[in-house]
């Protein structure tokens, strides 16, 4: 009985906790709201608050909304509150991108930068009331010393409302500037990289790339998930090599065409590509334009878009580079080939071409020790335990991994994430595995995940063999049973030391 009465005050502990913080807002938040819809509904006043209150029901709100006063001033607060937001994100975007860009002097101008923001808002106001005021202002005084008329900054009513908004732009700017630029230090180079061979301009690259990444998705930071590449030779007229892209469902996005991979050392293979292309003549446009581009001039391309070089010359490249990506030729048979070609160049005296040549040549070699195709392992000898374990009262749930192989344990890596919004055990594998270049045929797990059919079969499409997901009970046989308990003690250990 003892032990079930201190199970339960341990299961009301951080409800207890909480009580604190829900008495303020409660007594500061709640309580406040509902007294002033009840007063909202009689006929309340200074000189008859201590009377008798009229109950009048929603007058008062009618009255209100054929208030021209309350017009006028609903719309200078939609200005000023408008105004405000838009500038701060606008002008905050614009700094924050050009401090990501590493410019010279980036890193201090960061740190001075918050400084308008540290300023109280009574300082922030007197300063700016010595700028914009009417009789001994600063900028009234720039105005009169080029020849213009001053301004009444502050005492005219059309004027004075965005007076009000630059003072507030810069009281709150340097926030969204930090805010931001967090989040442009979270987004890896790797994916400009990857859009910039794909032929994106600086502006796609923006909406289509820093936008969406500053608001991400997911929770859960998966550090490996940049290491491995998938490429694609799309089924077009004229093909294109791409960086192919899942969704959340671990399907490929984007045009139809061949997979090939997962690849290593994914920065250095988006290299490869932009050089694979530059070997094969692949174009890089998204539809074939009308007049060459600057790779057709460069000689990164044969320009089909103007019939410069036929279909079938086209598809002999572009199967040659298939054959290296599947692994039938090696890049030491093309470097090769490529070597009598210099040769046939240099001896007809097209030095020029030669030189061409040796340099892709030179190129080749240097990322052939980086550039190796990893295939997966689908034996079933490898298997992987995935425990986890939850912190309630950080809201976070910690897993740790161990990655056995033959018996042997080979890895071990250490994650966690927040438990809010659809984060969940499920989501956590389905986003771990997709990001891996191999799924083992075995995971074992101490907890069930939701929805555990569907997630082998979403595995399965990306591993292209069974996948079970185990959880380890009384009837899993010892040495497993001992592993994952190993799992659970160290998470349970790593939790109760934060």
């Amino acid at each position: 009985m003892m032990l079930k009465l201190e199970a339960r005050a341990g299961n009301l502990q951080p409800y207890l906790l909480l009580v604190p913080a829900l008495s303020i807002l409660v007594g500061f938040l709640l309580f406040p709201l509902m007294w002033n819809i009840y007063i909202s509904m009689h006929n309340v006043s200074l000189t008859t608050i201590l009377g008798e209150w009229k109950y009048v029901g929603f007058k008062n709100f009618s009255n209100l909304l054929h208030d021209p006063d309350f017009h006028k001033s609903l719309q200078v607060s939609l200005l000023f509150v408008g105004g405000s937001v838009a500038l701060q994100f606008f002008v905050g975007m614009v700094l924050a991108v050009v401090l990501n860009q590493h410019i010279w002097g980036s890193n201090a101008f960061l740190a001075l930068i918050i400084i308008p923001w540290t300023v109280s808002a009574v300082i922030t106001g007197f300063s700016f009331k010595f700028i914009f005021s009417d009789s001994f202002g600063v900028l009234n005084y720039i105005l009169e010393q080029m020849g213009l008329n001053p301004v009444a900054w502050l005492s005219d009513p059309e004027v004075v409302v965005w007076t009000l908004v630059i003072a507030n732009m810069w009281h709150g700017t340097p926030f969204t500037v930090i805010f931001i630029t967090a989040g442009l230090f979270s987004i890896s180079p790797v994916v400009y990289e990857a859009a910039r061979i794909d032929g994106a301009t600086k502006i796609k690259s923006f909406f289509y790339i820093t936008l969406p990444l500053l608001r991400p998705l997911f929770n859960i930071d998966l550090k490996d998930q940049q290491r491995y590449t998938y490429l694609k030779v799309s089924d077009e007229l004229f093909p294109r090599l791409l960086v192919a892209r899942r969704n959340r469902d671990g399907k490929f996005m984007g045009p139809k065409g061949r997979i090939f991979g997962p690849f290593v050392h994914g920065s250095s293979k988006f290299l490869a590509i932009g050089l694979l292309r530059k070997i094969f003549k692949i174009r890089i446009c998204t539809r074939l334009p009308k007049r060459p581009c600057l790779e057709y001039f460069i000689n990164n391309c044969d320009a089909p878009c103007i019939n410069n070089v036929t279909r079938n010359e086209y598809m002999d490249n572009v199967e040659s580079l298939v054959n290296i990506l599947q692994g039938r030729k090696s890049i030491d048979d093309f470097i090769e080939k490529m070597k009598e070609g210099m040769n046939i160049a240099s001896l007809g005296l097209d030095y020029e071409k030669a030189k061409e040549i040796r340099d892709t040549v030179n190129r080749l070699e240097n990322l052939r020790s980086k550039q190796k195709i990893e295939q997966s392992i689908s034996s079933r000898s490898e298997e992987e335990y995935v425990g986890i374990q939850y912190d309630r009262l950080q809201s976070k749930a910690h897993i740790l991994i161990l990655r056995r192989y033959r018996g042997v344990i080979r890895d071990r890596k250490k994650y966690e994430f927040e438990l809010v919004g659809d984060n969940s055990f499920s989501s956590f594998l389905s986003q771990y595995y997709n990001s891996k270049p191999s799924v083992p045929r075995f995971i074992y797990v101490n907890e069930e995940p939701d929805s555990k059919q569907v997630l082998e079969r979403s595995l399965e499409r990306i591993a292209s063999h069974r996948v079970n997901i185990i959880k380890i009970s009384n009837r899993t046989d010892v040495e497993r049973k001992q592993l994952m308990n190993l799992i659970v003690r160290n998470l349970s250990t790593y939790i109760s030391k934060l």
